[in-house]
């Protein structure tokens, strides 16, 4: 193999978080690869990154850059403030390409040389944007930690797949920097213009990517020219430690909290085939780390540091284990099973970490300072892209473990099952809002996470069932209903003078579905379906996931669930053709179905952004709304960008070219520039043929 060259102005970037062993071995694997700049954020928390990433900048390897955000700041604010800083210096310093990643993730060429310059040459020469699919590497069947190359120890891997995805895979976006108006985590922000925006494969996926999606297109996988090795999980112990948020850390590893790490670890922990992509790279790497650590006196001192905290951290660990706790925990260092008959301790096996343990309780309380009620009902897919799939360290604890620690309403309970966790915190005995996720949430990280509308059901003072969905299988799972029935027995619904179910799309037919668990309940569903059984709903070809699930059996209709509802609301858009004909199935006495025209499927979304969403709660949990009260509540949320965007999406459709633009001009003359240029690229812009 010979040597790639250096490619003037390509820039790779990451943030160093708790992965200080392994930061050397990337940077090394990039450097050989021919990227020219190197720089690394300090995340001002974890001590021994900060030491290493010293060390490497005072070898030359890389620019190591501290203090750019705060070191008390919320993930999302952190990763924000670092890749502010990281475009604004490529804009300035004449960096030709960018490349964000994480120390977990590897780019792998597989044109010519195997470098940079080989990816670059095999996609067109106008791109602008590049977007690398993950390929997932596992633990390869290695429970310990050891300081060995990561790209010598992790062989296992899924199969790269050249037909269509049957799961989603992330992206990470190689770009010029003139492409992005800001970065996330995956893929940026397009900036005005046009630019060509391709995969790994050279296909063309500008539209695909031209709004907010992080992951590849199902049917341009996007593998040949080039693709992400990303080593979601490295070896079990190094993983377990690394992955236990704060909270766990500074009290203990409960029961509760190992299933819930059991089923994260399931779900990234890939180790179908033997992969050996990376192998001719790990003796370059082997062979410059020697080097470096032979002649950089303070770089071998660091990197030794970095490996003995690591290794001390997982030694004490195991310490504090005892009885089911240690028997559970050997058995997922060997790869075996854990019977669900160990899961019963208490809770014991404390973490150190350096990092004050009593920040997290400080960012979990101040995170909703200051927000208005209609933003406390945000989905997973707007909260910062940071957040939503990252299997290493998560500072901010999520709100119903704040609740249930440290505030007055210390009841309650966590129940983790295969694909669903259930949260109840108890606030009183008037009111219990049952909530249920929708299928944007379900690649949310399951470390920093709370129910659908947690924020805003808290700030109410009403008591919480939160149902959170880690499958897009539409709460089809006979273990949560079995689990849901089990709580209905128990007397949990009886115990609430009132019982409000809701949810949005996949969380608006659960919420109409699972209503006979407490007769008499109100039911608010946005957008919903009443089944997905393509035996009942044939023409309904939209979530492929939810339609392969199992259809026959228990809470499998919708409308058939809201018979056993007090009153039941259904808001949808009538001019949303699939969800009117679901609207038309549902027949129940009870049901009202409210219009709202031209809200598209985003009903909840259009009401949030109109200011109404918690205000129409409220009354309907409250009793007091009605039929005539609707039109006049909508009527705000028809000068809002989401009701806007769907009218100029509708013209488009329609070929009313002339009209749109009219529209577009209409929109700027009231001050809503950035609005009207979104629209003007993405409809007149983008190269679409309309009709005038």
């Amino acid at each position: 193999m010979s040597h790639p060259q250096i490619i003037p102005g390509s820039h790779l970037a990451a943030i160093a978080h708790d992965d200080a062993p392994f930061l050397l071995e990337w940077v090394l694997h990039h450097r050989l690869i021919g990227f020219d700049r190197i720089t690394v954020y300090g995340d001002g928390i974890t001590e021994q990154a900060s030491q290493l990433g010293r060390a490497l900048a005072s070898a030359g390897l890389i620019k190591f850059r501290e203090g750019v955000a705060a070191p008390d700041s919320a993930p999302g604010v952190a990763l924000a403030a670092c890749l502010g800083d990281l475009l604004s210096r490529a804009r300035r310093d004449g960096t030709e390409w960018l490349l964000p990643l994480g120390i977990e993730e590897f780019l792998l060429v597989e044109e010519g040389d195997g470098g940079l310059g080989a990816l670059l040459g095999a996609v067109p020469p106008d791109a602008g944007l590049i977007s690398l699919t993950w390929q997932i590497f596992g633990n390869a069947g290695h429970g310990d930690f050891s300081d060995r190359l990561v790209t010598r120890r992790f062989t296992r891997a899924a199969p790269v797949q050249q037909g269509r995805l049957v799961a989603p895979l992330g992206v990470k976006t190689l770009l010029r920097p003139h492409t992005a108006e800001r970065l996330g985590r995956h893929r940026p922000m397009l900036a005005e213009g046009r630019h060509l925006w391709v995969n790994g494969a050279g296909q063309d996926v500008t539209e695909y990517y031209r709004d907010s999606r992080w992951f590849a297109l199902a049917d341009k996988p996007g593998f040949g020219h080039g693709r992400i090795a990303f080593y979601a999980t490295r070896d079990n112990a190094s993983w377990l430690v690394r992955a236990m948020n704060p909270a766990q850390r500074a009290r203990g590893l409960t029961p509760a909290d190992f299933r819930n790490l059991l089923t994260q670890h399931g779900r990234i922990n890939v180790n179908r085939i033997d992969e050996d992509a990376m192998q001719p790279w790990a003796a370059r790497i082997e062979t410059g780390m020697a080097e470096l650590l032979q002649s950089h006196p303070q770089l071998r001192q660091a990197q030794t540091d970095a490996v003995t905290d690591l290794s001390q951290r997982i030694a004490d660990f195991s310490a504090g284990l005892e009885g089911n706790a240690r028997e559970a925990v050997d058995l997922f260092l060997t790869g075996q099973d854990v019977p669900a008959e160990l899961l019963e301790w208490e809770t014991t096996g404390r973490v150190s970490h350096r990092v004050d343990s009593g920040k997290w309780r400080k960012l979990a309380e101040a995170h909703n300072a200051g927000r208005d009620d209609d933003e406390l009902f945000l989905d997973a897919d707007e909260r910062p892209e940071f957040d939503k799939d990252d299997p290493d360290l998560v500072i901010k604890a999520p709100a119903w473990l704040a609740d249930l620690r440290l505030s007055p309403h210390g009841r309650g309970f966590y129940h983790s099952i295969p694909g669903y966790a259930l949260t109840h915190v108890h606030r009183s005995d008037d009111h219990l809002i049952v909530s249920f996720d929708n299928l944007s949430s379900v690649r949310d990280n399951p470390v920093d996470r709370d129910p659908w509308g947690y924020e805003f059901v808290r700030k109410s003072g009403w008591s919480h069932l939160g149902v959170m969905g880690y499958a897009g299988d539409w709460y089809r799972s006979g273990a949560l209903m079995d689990e849901l029935t089990r709580l209905r027995d128990q007397g949990l619904f009886a115990q609430y003078r009132h019982v409000t179910f809701m949810g949005t799309s996949m969380g608006a037919f659960a919420a109409c579905a699972f209503a006979p668990l407490a007769p008499g309940c109100t039911v608010i569903a946005f957008s919903p379906q009443e089944t997905l059984d393509p035996k009942l709903v044939p023409w309904e070809n939209r979530f492929g996931s939810g339609r392969k699930a199992n259809w026959t059996g228990r809470f499998s209709s919708a409308d058939q669930g809201l018979e056993a509802a007090g009153q039941s609301w259904l808001f949808y858009d009538p001019c949303f053709a699939p969800d009117l004909r679901h609207a038309q199935r549902f027949t129940a006495p009870g049901a009202e179905r409210l219009e709202m025209r031209l809200a598209g499927h985003k009903t909840a979304l259009v009401l949030r952004a109109g200011g109404v969403l918690s205000r129409l709660v409220r009354e309907i949990v409250g009793g007091s709304f009605s039929r005539a009260d609707f039109p006049a509540l909508y009527q705000p949320c028809r000068r809002t960008p989401a009701y806007l965007s769907e009218v100029a999406e509708k013209l488009a459709e329609r070929g009313r070219t002339r009209l749109l633009r009219r529209y577009i001009r209409a929109i700027e003359a009231h001050d809503m520039t950035r609005l009207a240029k979104g629209l003007r690229r993405r409809h007149l812009q983008s190269g679409r043929k309309q009709a005038g």
